[in-house]
């Protein structure tokens, strides 16, 4: 369900507070001229109307700028045949592209002289000089001398010239300078019917949609856009027969809107419906339906809608029978200009709910972005107005109109017109913010604090005489100095944001001193407020370091910067970690915090009656206070109240919120809990147990404290779609980190958490994992914030209370939560290894003082040992720094930007495990990242900027791969060359034995380098082979280059990867036996690798790989 709309006031919405200025033109034309013409403006409650009288010269020449524009006009609409032609057998057929409208003056042989632009503008230049005239100048000057520009008006033109109709009136020059006024059509003779009132109690507006002929044209969108409107009931007869449409028009219940689209066409003072596409009875006049629409009339009708072709016919026979009003299309229409004016309408009547006059303008205004393609579409659209009766509100036709309340959802500044409760609070407040620098305001959770800055606060600063605020908000989340230096960059734009947040780590006084420097740039007057909303985020989300420099930082601005003021929103539980700050804490003690207490009585009743009665809306006597005291007795009761009430709106009963409704919601703490569990039944078996994670996941839960909500980027919920959902029915909220460039989601109130049961259930039964969770996200912030130094890596008690967590919940824990646990086992494995390999050392002392007469034996046995740990340790070190990169790589679902951020990370651990001697652990991150990047570059989504992007960093790592394994590996290739120790393939091996195949030496070195982990690790799928392109670009060219350039030195030139004429024959390198390294390292997809090697400039380009 589309939720009501809650957008600001600007409207009345009990009814159309527009001025009325009819002007009868009288008998007359264009050609004789207007003698008489009589204006006159009706205002609300003024009971009789002032009047002027006027009249207009002949001007025969706007009459031929008229025909010659509707001449030109509907030759392109026939070409496109978007116009309609009269044919004895009946109604031609539609071509299937009308939404090529383009204007070719080929096409309009008669005029092709004169562009349909400069048509279109003689004709509007014309009609404002015919306005100017001396005759008529009296009523235009009474009008501006008693009307104001800003005033909503309605323009009647009361007239029966057919011609005065088609002019575009949109363009008059007095309508241009009045932006909120809008034109329409009147007959000169009109009467007022009795009152219309629908034969039933209606709870929404009743919608008829005859969705008629669609040959060519497309109807789907006017059908989807009916069916969206949250609060109407739609029936939608397709195509149908002239006894189905007469019948509907005879409902019981009656109908206030009448909807065509279709195709249509005026036949003299007519209008002809094509309801059908077959060859018979497909039409109809608006006649043969008199009288059903005279009877849907007295049944409650008071608009119709004709989306369709030339329907000034339809509008005066519906005008004949007194409808009150009709909005027409002028002229034949384009399908697209069609729909779009009517989704345009819609989203202004049915979901604004501006009045309707607004709404057409509105729509039709923004028609002109179409008329580069569709010339002439915004002076398409017009209304027909009954002059005796006053256009109908959404709200008057049965809707509901905007809900006042707010649910979860915090009050915003442009909520202020519906914000009631604590005025005088907030004048004290206001107050206080203007003359002192620091201003806690301090609550339960669900007091109301926020609502009250924003709507309350901060719209009254914006009207402050005294100061000129400049207003920026935060929320500390998990990393609040980059908030701050995000809010107050927003201050200045010249300000480069990363220098201050560099500044801000390093030096205690920089944000004063930035502060300082703005405000010199600024009057005298200018006073910067920072709110900082949710204060408490900044103890339950960050390590005590984290908070020291915030609280460091923000104490010497509040204590120095000029015109600098805080306003701070803090959980009452949260005081203590504030006062242990020496500088925050005495900075309270000067500047007391404004404890925010339970609304009184009165209060509670000015917060649910009032924003109601804004709207029109009542409740029933004695609901009222029967919802105060329910609510007085709950604690952080207010969004609780919010939730029931909005919850309630929708039920109201013609403007009437009743008990019975109240009752079936369940009062205020069933509302929220009754809601959830509506969700969550929606939901299928295979969601629900993703919701659970999802919603833990959102929750964190410190020692000896409540559940509370956390945010989380995009990045780490695995379950986003379901996320976007639960959003959508307003369980979660999602806005976007301008810092980090994502998308977030949060719990939308801690409201749910105290009063969802099923969600209390599912934090009591994960209690222990949920406080375990909080401890390592705290970890984690600190690794990350001292530059991920192993030094904060978990360790003894934490790390095997991790350990525990990992093994028995893996699934539950996010990426980054694998890696950091995984290298902490990590570095204790390193450090209990070298104390065994100590203890040993140690022991072998000990044991050469004892056992001096075995002293050789002894030494030979130790080396013994040592050797069997360190190739032990060797080949562990490599298994466990490939198991731990397999848990942290990043799974095939991940998003690009989740892997363009990740792999950065995992090479500046590689080259920090280079540096500390890890040198295979090293080796395995730059393969593991290099694979990543390969698989990543075979993503049909990746843009040019992220391609570049990943080549640069591909790039990077392998040199770096291919250094370390030139520094570390290469010597042992190059000493076994040197000393002729080239080794040979064995008999009787299979692929899968790997280097094993070779005897020690120069062969098993080079295999390794290419193939295997301790090199570049080039065969992905570990069978043996280098079996296609993909593999094959894993071989570095530099490494290539430098085996090439050994083997070459160290064999007289004689052995290579490429023999003289072959890649596999080389019949002078006699340690392969006649063989090149080709055809002795490699198995697989030879034209690949010899792609490659030519790549690398190995091998000649005109070298044939079946050679």
């Amino acid at each position: 369900m589309v939720a009501p709309s809650t957008k600001p006031l600007k409207f009345n919405w009990l009814s159309d507070a527009s001025v009325t200025i009819s002007l009868a033109f009288g008998r007359g034309s264009l050609t004789e001229g207007f003698p008489t013409i009589t204006a006159q403006i009706w205002e609300m409650d003024v009971p009789l109307p002032q009047q002027f009288v006027g009249q207009l010269p002949p001007f025969p020449d706007l009459l031929n700028s008229l025909q010659q524009w509707q001449t030109v006009y509907l030759a392109l609409a026939q070409r496109l045949q978007l116009g309609r032609q009269r044919q004895a057998e009946g109604m031609r057929s539609f071509d299937d592209d009308d939404d090529d409208f383009e204007i070719e003056e080929d096409a309009v042989t008669h005029v092709s002289q004169v562009s349909f632009e400069d048509l279109s503008q003689r004709l509007q230049r014309q009609l404002n000089e015919w306005l100017l005239s001396p005759g008529f100048t009296p009523i235009v000057q009474a009008l501006r001398s008693h009307l104001s520009p800003e005033m909503p008006l309605r323009l009647i033109l009361q007239t029966d010239d057919p011609h005065l109709h088609h002019l575009p009136w949109q363009g008059w020059q007095f309508l241009v300078d009045y932006p909120l006024a809008e034109v329409a059509l009147s007959q000169p003779q009109f009467y007022r019917l009795k009152e219309i009132t629908p034969q039933k109690k209606r709870q929404q507006v009743r919608i008829l949609a005859i969705l008629g002929s669609s040959q060519g044209i497309d109807l789907t969108a006017e059908q989807q856009q009916l069916s969206e409107i949250p609060d109407a009931e739609v029936q939608f007869l397709t195509q149908p027969s002239r006894q189905e449409f007469d019948t509907a028009l005879w409902d019981d219940q009656g109908w206030d809107i009448l909807f065509f689209a279709g195709h249509s066409q005026t036949e003299q003072q007519t209008g002809r419906l094509y309801l059908h596409d077959g060859p018979e009875h497909r039409s109809l006049t608006l006649e043969h339906l008199q009288e059903g629409l005279r009877t849907a009339l007295e049944r409650g009708l008071q608009l119709a809608i004709f989306n369709s072709c030339d329907g000034l016919g339809l509008a005066n026979s519906l005008g004949n029978l007194q409808i009150p009003v009709t909005i027409v299309m002028r002229e034949p229409v384009p399908n697209r200009v069609a729909q779009d004016f009517f989704q345009r309408f819609l989203e202004g009547y049915a979901i604004a709910q501006l009045p309707l006059y607004q709404a057409v303008k509105q729509a039709r205004r923004q028609l002109q972005g179409l008329e580069n393609d569709y010339p002439g579409a915004a002076w398409l659209p017009i209304i027909c107005q009954n002059s005796a009766l006053l256009p109908p509100t959404w709200l008057q036709l049965g809707g509901l109109p905007p809900c006042p309340y707010r649910g979860l959802n915090t009050f915003q500044e442009q909520d202020a017109a519906v914000y009631f409760g604590r005025e005088s609070l907030r004048e004290k407040l206001v107050e206080r913010l203007q003359s002192q620098p620091l201003l806690p305001l301090v609550g339960a959770s669900g007091s109301g604090k926020s609502s009250l800055v924003f709507a309350g606060i901060v719209p009254q600063l914006r009207q402050d005489a005294r100061y000129d605020w400049a207003i920026q908000v935060m929320r500390p989340e998990n990393d609040p100095v980059a908030k701050l230096a995000h809010a107050v960059a927003m201050w200045q734009p010249d300000i480069s944001e990363t220098k201050l947040l560099q500044s801000f780590r390093g030096d205690t006084q920089s944000l004063g001193t930035a502060l300082g420097q703005i405000q010199q740039t600024q009057p005298r007057q200018t006073r910067r407020l920072l709110i900082i909303d949710q204060f408490e985020e900044l103890f339950t989300l960050n390590h005590p370091e984290a908070q020291r420099q915030f609280l460091d930082l923000l104490v010497a601005a509040i204590q120095e910067a000029p015109q600098f003021v805080v306003l701070l929103t803090l959980r009452a539980d949260c005081v203590g970690p504030v006062l242990e700050h020496p500088g925050l804490g005495k900075l309270w003690q000067r500047h007391e915090p404004e404890f925010l207490l339970p609304l009184s009585r009165a209060d509670l009743q000015a917060a649910i009656a009032q924003p109601a009665a804004l709207m029109g809306v009542r409740f029933e006597p004695g609901l009222v206070e029967k919802i105060i005291t329910e609510v007085q007795d709950q604690v952080g009761n207010l969004p609780l109240l919010e939730f029931a009430l909005t919850q309630l709106w929708p039920h109201q009963e013609k403007g009437w919120l009743t008990h019975t409704a109240y009752e079936n919601l369940g009062g205020i703490t069933a509302a929220l809990r009754d809601y959830a569990e509506q969700v969550y039944g929606k939901l299928s078996a295979d969601q629900r147990p993703q919701v659970q994670a999802l919603f833990l996941q959102l929750i964190q839960v410190r020692e000896g404290a409540e559940a509370t909500r956390r945010i989380l980027p995009q990045t780490e919920v695995k379950a986003w779609p379901l996320a976007l959902q639960l959003a959508s029915e307003r369980l979660l909220t999602t806005n976007r980190d301008p810092i980090r460039n994502t998308e977030t989601v949060e719990i939308v109130h801690e409201a749910l958490i105290r009063h969802w049961q099923r969600l209390q259930g599912w934090i009591a039964d994960n209690a222990d994992f949920l406080r375990w969770q909080t401890r390592l996200n705290n970890a984690i912030e600190q690794w990350e914030s001292h530059n991920n130094s192993d030094g904060y890596l978990l360790r003894q008690a934490p790390l095997v209370e991790a350990e525990f967590w990992l093994d028995k919940s893996p699934d539950r824990l996010s990426d980054a939560q694998r890696f950091f646990i995984n290298l902490g086992l990590d570095l204790r494995t390193q450090e209990e290894t070298a104390i065994a390999l100590r203890q040993q050392r140690e022991l072998d002392q000990e044991r050469r003082i004892r056992r001096g007469a075995q002293k050789l034996a002894v030494l030979s046995s130790v080396a013994l040992v040592l050797l069997g740990l360190a190739g032990g340790w060797t080949w562990w070190e490599r298994q466990r720094s490939l198991r731990i990169i397999e848990t942290v790589s990043i799974n095939s679902s991940a998003t690009t930007p989740t892997l363009l951020r990740d792999l950065p990370r995992f090479l500046t651990i590689a080259q920090r495990r280079q540096n500390t001697g890890d040198f295979d652990l090293a080796i395995a991150y730059y393969q593991k990242i290099l694979q990543e990047i390969t698989k990543l570059q075979a993503r049909p989504d990746l843009a040019a900027a992220q391609q570049q992007e990943l080549q640069s960093l591909a790039s990077q790592t392998e040199q770096q791969l291919v250094a370390l394994i030139q520094q570390q590996k290469l010597p042992t290739l190059e000493t076994a060359l040197a000393q002729g120790e080239f080794g040979s393939l064995k008999p009787e091996t299979n692929l899968l034995d790997y280097e094993d195949q070779y005897t020690p030496g120069a062969l098993r070195e080079t295999y390794g380098l290419l193939l295997r982990p301790q090199g570049t690790n080039a065969d992905l799928n570990q069978d043996g082979e280098i079996n296609n392109p993909t593999e094959a670009q894993q071989l570095p060219c530099q490494l290539l280059q430098d085996l090439e350039a050994l083997w070459r030195d160290h064999t007289d030139q004689q052995c290579g990867f490429y023999g003289d004429r072959s890649f596999y024959a080389a019949p002078t390198c006699a340690p392969l036996q006649g063989r090149t390294l080709t055809e002795t390292i490699f198995v697989g997809d030879y034209e690949a690798i010899a792609t490659q090697l030519k790549a690398c400039q190995v091998a000649p380009e005109s070298a044939d790989p079946y050679e």
